[in-house]
């Protein structure tokens, strides 16, 4: 299985694309153009898109994608219902949004103007499927934003969105965070997978867990 990373320009938000074989899936397509790009050269079947969460950027490019590869979008159903607000998913006060990032560190950012978007399936607490021999398992895991999840695949790599980074504290202030939420369910269930997992978080570097929480 193969990772592909790409750094949009919109508050410097991480997408991956999962390929296996001439398959893939989406994580979090922030920025349409430059996503369906990287699809389209590399020549793979697109079966999905995935949303760790309803900030605007990490789904601005969602219908992008969804209409050139005719792909199912999933998340979870307070993901979906807040991405079709401007307000909600913050889009609306991009600008705002900006000036309250602690992550952006290159300076070289794109606005977006007020948009919306929405899924095709959604889950609520939990959903787990099989892709091309993997176990795809989805999880609620609120705090950072009402909708936002986290995605694990074969108990081995953890994509986390903004729900966990590697040295930046995760944000609960904004609208529909909650740091009680965050603490009590969030963090419980990250902390019980095993330390070997790899973090693909929705802004920074890849990390192992154990760089967060040593086993004991």
């Amino acid at each position: 299985m193969l990772i592909r990373i790409l750094t949009t320009d919109y508050l410097e938000s991480h997408c991956y694309i999962v390929v296996e074989g001439e398959h893939a899936f989406v994580v979090d397509p922030g920025d349409g153009d430059l996503v369906t790009k990287a699809l389209s050269d590399m020549k793979v079947t697109v079966d999905f898109g995935i949303l760790t969460h309803e900030h605007c950027d990490h789904i601005y490019g969602c219908s992008a994608v969804r209409d050139a590869f005719g792909c199912r979008m999933i998340s979870s159903s307070i993901c979906n219902k807040h991405m079709q607000s401007s307000r909600k998913n913050s889009s609306q006060y991009f600008e705002a949004f900006v000036g309250v990032q602690t992550k952006c560190t290159s300076g070289n950012l794109r606005y977006m103007p007020p948009f919306t978007t929405f899924a095709d399936e959604v889950f609520e607490g939990e959903k787990r499927f099989s892709w091309m021999g993997h176990e795809i398992y989805m999880r609620e895991t609120p705090g950072h934003s009402k909708g936002s999840i986290c995605i694990l695949v074969d108990n081995e790599i953890l994509f986390t969105g903004d729900s966990l980074f590697k040295d930046e504290v995760v944000e609960t202030h904004f609208s529909g965070g909650s740091e009680t939420e965050f603490q009590e369910i969030t963090m419980p269930w990250i902390k019980g997978l095993p330390g070997d997992v790899m973090v693909y978080p929705g802004h920074g570097d890849e990390f192992r867990l154990s760089y967060k929480f040593v086993k004991v």
